[in-house]
């Protein structure tokens, strides 16, 4: 009785016999091993670039955050440790964030408005293991200000970093993020 109330009905059957017969799909088999390395790799590659796309944004998000209490004073005394700090903590998303950062501090003329080159830190950090000494200048009161940070973001799938020509030798992208402030008179 049991084995009849599994039975599907001869017409329902019918279909499922002929596809149990069917060997016209076993060609199939061939493009779909070849193709399916290179779809993984476009999946991948997509996720990496997804990935990239959110940490900078977060990063960017992060370092205006800390700058907007800078300029509120909620900081106290400023030091690069405690800027960084605070950019990461609004920039939760960036992995290893406080062991990767690197913050400038550094006034901007406003005679001739020269910028920093904003990719000098990074490239600074990927020539060298350890963080190197970023300028921290805090500046004098009603100066311009340019806060930069970087970090050296390690890819989530170290076979998509093959096909980047941002990264760099150990496979790192770099990002980086900008912004400005005036220093507020002490009354």
């Amino acid at each position: 009785m049991t084995q009849s109330m599994f039975k599907l009905p001869a017409r329902l059957a019918r279909p499922f016999k002929r596809f149990k017969r069917d060997e016209s799909g076993a060609a199939a088999t061939v493009e779909l091993v070849l193709i399916y390395p290179a779809i993984l790799l476009l999946m991948m590659v997509g996720y990496e670039i997804s990935y990239l796309s959110v940490s900078q944004a977060m990063l960017e998000r992060g370092l205006d955050m800390a700058v907007r209490d800078l300029r509120l004073g909620r900081t106290g005394q400023v030091t690069p440790a405690k800027l960084a700090s605070a950019t990461c903590e609004y920039a939760r998303y960036v992995r290893n964030c406080e062991s990767r950062i690197i913050v400038e501090l550094d006034p901007v003329s406003t005679d001739d408005w020269s910028m920093p080159n904003p990719w000098a830190m990074c490239d600074a950090q990927s020539a060298t293991s350890a963080n190197p000494d970023s300028k921290f200048d805090k500046g004098n009161e009603n100066e311009l200000m340019l806060v930069r940070a970087c970090i050296m973001a390690n890819p989530v799938f170290p076979v998509a970093a093959l096909f980047s020509s941002s990264s760099t030798d150990d496979g790192a992208y770099p990002l980086s993020a900008n912004s400005a402030f005036v220093n507020e008179p002490n009354i």
